[in-house]
């Protein structure tokens, strides 16, 4: 079971997160989270990550970001 250290455990249904491994969780309410997921996108990209994963990042970015359109009231800086 993978770990995040403020929701504790995270339910992987894929079973490809390893035993007790450390996860680090981003909200779509979390204003910072598209911005966050492009980051990480890049510096995938920089440590040389298939272009389908960068890809897939990009587009999760987008779909947060959509999200957030449609529920303003939900997002917040995070705490």
């Amino acid at each position: 079971m993978a770990r995040d250290s403020k929701l504790g455990v995270v339910l992987d249904e894929a079973k490809r997160l390893g035993y007790e491994e450390p996860v680090f969780v981003i909200r779509g309410k979390d204003i910072t989270a598209p911005s966050a997921i492009r980051a990480y996108a890049w510096l995938a990209a920089e440590a040389g990550a298939p272009p389908e994963h960068v890809e897939a990042a990009r587009q999760r970015a987008a779909e947060f970001e959509a999200w957030q359109k449609t529920a303003p009231a939900l997002v917040k800086v995070p705490d």
